[in-house]
């Protein structure tokens, strides 16, 4: 990641350092005043979100009790990471109770089964939700149901059934 980093005059004003900030937060910047790296990070629901999902619900409605991530995604040396599941944490899809334990939430149902929106894109710092539709300047589709996701109308059965994709290297 090339991080901008630009030396500030110990005049400069706090509103100056903030405005540099925010101007490139979105491409990694490190902070004049405490040197931290901020950086604005861009999520969406994708198919293999889909997938995770889904497959989620089924073994949740199968064992009633949050299930580990072995339990419902197969794995051929591809562990999906904790954080690959920030993002549907943040949009409150799923619970975390514990390290690699998941449950669905009732916004979950709603979204596979009701057709609920969710947003195509957020935006995260430190974290936390900066925004729920992305930079709508960047994004024209602010809003999506699972269908949208898929492509068009979907069985969840066929969902489950989605071989996982292996990553290149």
């Amino acid at each position: 990641m090339n991080v901008r980093k630009k030396n500030f005059p110990d005049s400069a004003s706090l509103a100056e350092c903030q405005e540099f900030v925010t101007e490139n937060e979105r491409h990694g910047v490190e902070c004049p005043c405490c040197h931290q790296l901020v950086k604005v990070y861009l999520y969406r629901v994708r198919k293999k979100d889909l997938t995770f999902l889904a497959r989620l619900e089924h073994a949740y409605n199968r064992y009633r009790r949050p299930v580990h991530i072995r339990e419902f995604m197969s794995f051929s040396g591809n562990v999906k990471a904790t954080w690959d599941t920030m993002h549907l944490r943040l949009m409150t899809l799923i619970r975390s109770p514990k390290k690699g334990y998941y449950e669905p939430t009732p916004e979950l149902k709603k979204f596979l089964h009701d057709g609920m929106y969710v947003p195509a894109y957020i935006l995260v710092r430190d974290g936390m939700v900066i925004s729920n539709s992305g930079m709508e300047e960047d994004y024209e589709d602010r809003w999506v149901k699972a269908r949208d996701v898929m492509g068009g109308p979907f069985k969840l059965e066929d969902v489950w059934n989605i071989p996982e994709t292996k990553k290149a290297g």
